[in-house]
């Protein structure tokens, strides 16, 4: 097998493995492959077509990525790696992190008829927009609960762990007006869903 250097935007080889000559790689949107996920199946919604990915290695025979403990540090949201109609690939030795994770983390601190009002933890940006949260980072933005599709799930506070599945889908499947919160308004630090 030969040997090659792991780098931002790199095409792969078969029978190749690629070491990292880096404690840390840097990927930004301008860096990632388009990737077409329809072509795996990953979403039978059919806005849902395509996500940046940094590594993507398709049709590939006996490849090793060894990132030698290294850091893949991800701007914006991308997949890390995509492994397309391949044989004997391994990623290793590689810790991935994200400039902003894509969930926000929030604290309910009173449930009623109707509504709650929750605080949203700190490194989750967020912006209220007409009445709508939007979720903000330096490379992306939700366009407002009724537009993206999100998840709400319950965490216990002191294990960190998920209180079963998730409570409520709300979003694109949403008409407008059948949505859970049709009115969003922040205050005192605080934001209050009605």
């Amino acid at each position: 097998m030969k040997q090659d250097v792991i780098k931002v935007g790199m095409t792969f080889d078969n029978d190749t493995i690629y070491v990292a000559t880096q404690d840390r790689y840097e990927f930004y949107p301008s860096d990632a492959t388009d990737y077409d996920a329809k072509k795996i199946n990953i979403s039978k919604r059919s806005d849902v077509l395509r996500f940046p990915v940094a590594f993507l290695i398709s049709g590939k025979k006996n490849v090793t990525l060894d990132f030698g403990g290294a850091t893949l540090y991800l701007h914006g949201k991308m997949q890390p790696f995509v492994l397309e109609n391949c044989e004997n690939v391994t990623v290793k030795n590689v810790v991935v992190e994200f400039d902003r994770s894509g969930y926000s983390e929030m604290v309910v601190l009173e449930r009623g008829d109707g509504f709650f009002r929750a605080k949203m933890k700190d490194g989750f940006p967020y912006e209220i927009v007409d009445g709508n949260i939007e979720f903000v980072a330096p490379y992306w933005r939700t366009g407002g609960l009724y537009q993206e599709i999100h998840f709400l799930q319950e965490f216990d506070k002191d294990t960190r762990e998920g209180a079963g599945m998730y409570s409520v889908t709300i979003g694109r499947e949403c008409v407008l007006e059948d949505r859970p919160w049709k009115n969003i308004r922040s205050g005192e630090g605080q934001q209050v869903f009605h």
